[in-house]
């Protein structure tokens, strides 16, 4: 069965070519620009995965990281970070995907699920 990605990312633009990267590598993946249709979507029908991007006008995604932590603490712990500023002070047990992204940083680190 394929598996469900989330992403989260303010970025058309990101939010389209990392999609499509994830699809390349067999995730079914829909796409969120903003909290809130998350949210609603997650609690009809939560993701395998979710990616968030660091930083967005709304919430940033620390901020989301900590409302999964505490709605969906199994999902939390497959949450990944995508962010332009890997020093930003981010919770130590979630992997982070630097921008600017790429396939082959995709694969290395779906590649153990």
């Amino acid at each position: 069965m394929q598996k469900r990605i989330y992403y989260l990312d303010d970025d058309s633009f990101v939010r389209e070519a990392v999609s499509k990267m994830l699809e390349k590598l067999g995730f079914e993946v829909r796409v969120f620009s903003q909290f809130k249709l998350f949210k609603e979507t997650l609690e009809k029908s939560p993701p395998d995965f979710v990616l968030l991007d660091v930083m967005m006008p709304e919430k940033s995604g620390k901020e989301i990281f900590e409302f999964l932590r505490k709605e969906y603490p199994e999902l939390s712990r497959k949450t990944f970070f995508v962010t332009g500023s890997p020093d930003t002070d981010l919770p130590r047990e979630v992997p982070v995907i630097e921008k600017p992204v790429t396939f082959e940083k995709l694969k290395e680190i779906f590649k153990k699920y």
